[in-house]
């Protein structure tokens, strides 16, 4: 899809654009583990003719640390994000921005290990550097603190021949010029959803038993399996109790509410009410000090506080202003805005 049909590509949303930043700037942040490489991407399109001769001219220039090295071998093209001299041949390291490493990453590295081999580069170890959950960040960024290494050069020897038979089929699929024929299913959404999702899924009606809300995701593509798109086609018998309000929801196109288990939570509450929302960010590099990776950090506050019945809403909110660490500042703010009695 990518090569014969781009424009049916979904747009990348916001969210999605600021993961690859995140992942990109901890990726030129591990370099510093690796000092005065030469990156051999810049000015070249990556992946293009010229990024592969970038990289062979350095290597055949002496140059024993290169970031973003491409290679290119049987038609397939990897690009590692650091690769090392060493007396045997070369180290390569994968950077994640992620604290653990899964099995899509162990299969991307294990490519970049075919791809290189079949190259002719001598290959001694293959490495992940990957974010560390219990790093604290103290005054001074410690990188060899703040990531750690793994060596996964068994790991994708051993997956080498699963990794080339895969490829070839991947070549086949790649020199038809229909789209293939695929199922739906969770690998549409998961690792992380496909790219052409609306295109493949575009024939579904709206509403659909996907939209529906508090069902589990592999059920619902179960039934988009069975040809079950609307709530009317669903079997009785697998409706659950806990399925009945959305379904009932979904199918008439009305609000449905259980006004005794309303009326009981409502009578729990006390005056005043304070109806809070709050934003967070997170960094896989910590910035401020004492916190860990991914740490979530409250950044903005909005309260809306009601005194009594019937009465208008008081607004109070907070908005980091500085670079500083703002877990201080936002904690006694909100504390300030709270009163010791009352419901949130």
């Amino acid at each position: 899809m990518y090569m014969h049909k781009p424009e049916e590509r979904n747009s990348i949303s916001d969210l999605r654009r600021a993961l690859f930043l995140r992942g990109l700037r901890v990726g030129i942040l591990a370099r510093d583990l690796f000092p005065d490489g030469i990156d051999v991407s810049s000015d070249v399109k990556p992946g293009s003719p010229e990024h592969i001769e970038a990289t062979k001219q350095a290597m055949e220039a002496g140059s024993t640390v290169l970031y973003e090295a491409a290679f290119l071998s049987n038609d397939c093209i990897s690009i590692a994000d650091i690769l090392v001299k060493n007396e045997n041949g070369w180290d390569v390291y994968e950077v994640k921005s992620s604290v653990n490493i899964n099995d899509n990453h162990h299969l991307d590295l294990s490519f970049q290990y075919m791809v290189m081999t079949d190259a002719g580069i001598k290959i001694n170890d293959l490495y992940f550097i990957h974010v560390n959950e219990h790093y604290v960040r103290k005054e001074k960024l410690n990188l060899n603190n703040l990531f750690r290494k793994k060596n996964y050069t068994r790991q994708c020897k051993k997956s080498r021949s699963r990794i080339r038979k895969q490829t070839e089929e991947l070549k086949l699929f790649l020199a038809e010029e229909s789209e293939p024929q695929k199922e739906f299913g969770m690998y549409c959404l998961s690792p992380s959803p496909c790219d052409f999702y609306d295109h493949c899924w575009k024939h579904l009606p709206h509403p659909s038993v996907i939209d529906l809300s508090g069902v589990q995701m592999h059920k619902k593509v179960n039934w988009i399996q069975q040809g079950i798109h609307v709530t009317h086609d669903i079997p009785g018998n697998e409706i659950t109790p806990s399925m009945e309000i959305p379904v009932s929801s979904l199918k008439d196109g009305e609000v449905v509410f259980d006004q005794l288990k309303l009326s009981a939570f409502l009578d729990r509450l006390s005056y005043p009410l304070y109806f809070i929302d709050f934003e967070t960010f997170q960094s896989p590099v910590p910035i401020f000090l004492g916190t860990k990776p991914n740490q979530f950090i409250p950044v903005q506050y909005s309260v809306h506080r009601v005194e009594k019945e019937n009465a208008i809403p008081i607004h109070s909110d907070f908005l980091a202003q500085t670079k500083s660490d703002p877990i201080p500042e936002f904690i006694n703010s909100l504390l300030d805005t709270l009163e010791e009695s009352g419901s949130i």
